[in-house]
């Protein structure tokens, strides 16, 4: 029995079926095998769809271009078996909408209210401002969902804000977008009121000026002090620093000017400064050691003041906050024991060196304080790891706590997702389980926990983390185009296609 075969010698494969957002990119990514005709050229055209730009329509992988939202693709992959056998496989690309993110042109501004110009929102999508926060120099979002959302530009700060426009679809596409908004800054031209400073001390005597803020030099908007009249020259310690240090002062009346000019605010004002007579100098009051901060609920503790340096002065220790009663070993001694502390409130002990003589005194405080119930927290899971759902972006983290303190959580690390700035800032958790969501990308995110205390007590903070991993939908697979093979048997034929 003579058997003859013949088949198909080629296939090629135009990859799967996608779904991607208007705005990112667009890649056919195509293959091939087996025996082709000629140099084996394939080609990519388009099949259905409103027109774009095949960029390399030669190559196995090329980008596309000039597409548009809202619209599905048909895109053709054909070539020519060695055989001469014409083959060619299509692939859908759907393109979902989204408007491209404008937040408007950089702007420089003095002190007031005034708008931003982003791109309006079309059915289906919101906005978001983000990049204000407490160092955002005195700009203000008032409405951060607002594409045109006033700004307030306050006149006691200066700087830049970069802020973001992201735009959100219904269907999962966002934009982005970021305007540069520069603060001059400028107040009302004022050097304060007219003071006189205290008699405590012997050659030489200092104060600080307080002078209404001038700007920072964006654009020349700046102030400087000069001396008008005095009985002497004094030391600045910076001439353009409205709130500046000025020194070496000795008895006698002083006028200092502040003058402030630029685009925003002009003019100048002045203040007198009177130094009375000298009668002695005073030892500044200092504790030594700082604040006290305790993890076991000790009754008492050691308070330590610097010692004084001149004649005729006494130091005298206080409680000027917390429960009674405490006592003190000696309260006039720079070092002393405070006992009949509860071990659980905050007090606040006073440290004055006074001169009876001249009438002469400096205070300082020290706070004391107690976290008696270390915080303790514990994520309540099998393992250190959580594998998600396939196209799932929010899990629930079961925990306990022990303590005083606030429960807390950031995202530490993870693949770069849209919308966060990892590590994200620390966010109240609340009660157990927490809830974390926006985890939208591939990859494996590192969630912190803590139970939050104080800042610089070594035991006001626990922690602990879970990892994350997450999953997506699986790819589509496609094993190339049909292949058809003939066969002769005993000159019978049939034809059989997979």
């Amino acid at each position: 029995m003579s058997i003859n075969v013949s088949a198909q010698n080629c296939s090629v494969n135009a990859g799967v079926p996608e779904t991607i957002c208007a705005n990112e990119i667009l890649i056919l990514d195509g293959s091939k095998t087996g025996s082709f005709s000629g140099s084996g050229e394939t080609t990519w055209s388009q099949v259905s769809g409103p027109t774009v730009t095949i960029v390399n329509p030669n190559n196995l992988i090329t980008a596309v271009t000039n597409f548009t939202g809202n619209n599905v693709y048909v895109f053709r992959l054909s070539t020519t078996c060695e055989d001469g056998t014409l083959l060619y496989q299509d692939v859908i690309k759907t393109v979902l909408p989204i408007s491209p993110a404008h937040a408007g042109v950089d702007a420089i501004y003095c002190p007031g209210t005034k708008h931003l110009a982003a791109n309006p929102l079309l059915p289906g999508e919101s906005g978001l401002w983000t990049g204000m926060n407490a160092n955002s120099n005195g700009i203000t979002v008032s409405d951060p969902t607002a594409y045109n959302s006033q700004l307030v530009i306050a006149g006691n700060r200066s700087g830049t804000a970069t802020l973001t426009w992201t735009v959100t679809n219904a269907n999962g596409c966002t934009s982005t977008d970021v305007v540069a908004i520069t603060n001059r800054g400028g107040l009302p031209v004022s050097a304060g009121p007219d003071k006189a400073i205290s008699h405590c001390y012997s050659s030489t005597q200092s104060t600080r000026l307080e002078g209404s803020y001038a700007g920072s030099g964006i654009d020349g908007q700046s102030g400087v002090w000069s001396i008008i009249s005095g009985p002497n020259i004094p030391t600045f310690s910076n001439v353009s620093a409205y709130n500046t240090n000025v020194s070496n002062l000795i008895q006698g009346n002083y006028i200092f000017r502040w003058t402030v000019s630029g685009p925003c605010v002009n003019g100048y004002d002045e203040v007198t400064v009177t130094v009375p007579a000298p009668t002695a100098d005073i030892t500044t009051a200092s504790i030594i050691g700082g604040d006290q901060m305790f993890c076991d609920p000790r009754s008492s503790t050691i308070l330590s003041g610097n010692t004084p340096s001149y004649i005729n002065e006494t130091v005298l220790w206080t409680k000027t906050n917390g429960p009674d009663p405490v006592s003190f070993a000696n309260s006039t001694s720079s070092v002393t024991e405070v006992s009949g502390l509860d071990g659980s409130s905050t007090y606040t002990f006073t440290y004055r060196i006074s001169n009876a003589v001249t009438n002469c005194y400096s205070e300082a405080d020290v706070d004391v304080e107690f976290f008696p119930n270390a915080p303790t927290i514990e994520i309540e899971l099998p393992s250190d790891q959580i594998l998600t759902d396939c196209d799932v972006h929010s899990i629930e983290i079961p925990f306990s706590f022990t303590g005083s303190g606030t429960n807390q959580y950031r995202i530490l690390s993870g693949p770069i997702t849209a919308g966060l700035t990892i590590p994200t800032e620390w966010s109240n958790a609340g009660s157990s389980p927490l809830t974390v969501q926006h985890l939208d990308s591939l990859g494996t995110y590192v969630i912190q926990m803590r139970r939050y205390t104080t800042i610089g007590v070594s035991c006001g903070t626990a922690y602990d983390e879970v990892s994350v991993i997450t999953s997506l939908p699986p790819s589509l697979s496609n094993a190339g185009t049909s292949q058809i093979l003939n066969c002769n048997i005993n000159n019978s034929s049939f034809a059989h296609k997979s």
